[in-house]
């Protein structure tokens, strides 16, 4: 699965490890596999709450960033993606070997 958004195996010090970071979001029906590019976006730390619709903020000066920002491009500005903006997306149904990959744009 993580192949499917861009992330493969690579070698370091002996040992396979993953070539980038992601965040992980699941429940008993489904996952979401969103690739990581930073962890902030200017003083926001962003975690998979985030992608789970709820951002979480330190104080005033964060709550004016997403504000000003969006969610949407706050969620954009700490993901790779083939366009500003872009991130692409490995989803896994509950039905087994069933995978789609989309690509989800903010405004």
């Amino acid at each position: 699965m993580l192949g499917a958004v861009g992330l493969s195996g690579i070698e370091a010090q002996g040992r396979m490890r993953q070539s980038g970071t992601y965040t992980l979001l699941f429940t008993r029906r489904w996952m979401l596999v969103v690739p990581r590019s930073r962890e902030h976006f200017g003083p926001v730390s962003v975690n998979a709450l985030g992608f789970a619709d709820s951002m979480f903020v330190r104080d005033d000066e964060q709550m004016q960033a997403v504000r000003q920002a969006g969610p949407m491009k706050v969620l954009a500005g700490v993901v790779p993606g083939p366009n500003k903006g872009c991130s692409r997306i490995a989803r896994k149904s509950a039905r087994p070997c069933e995978k789609t990959v989309d690509f989800r744009c903010a405004e």
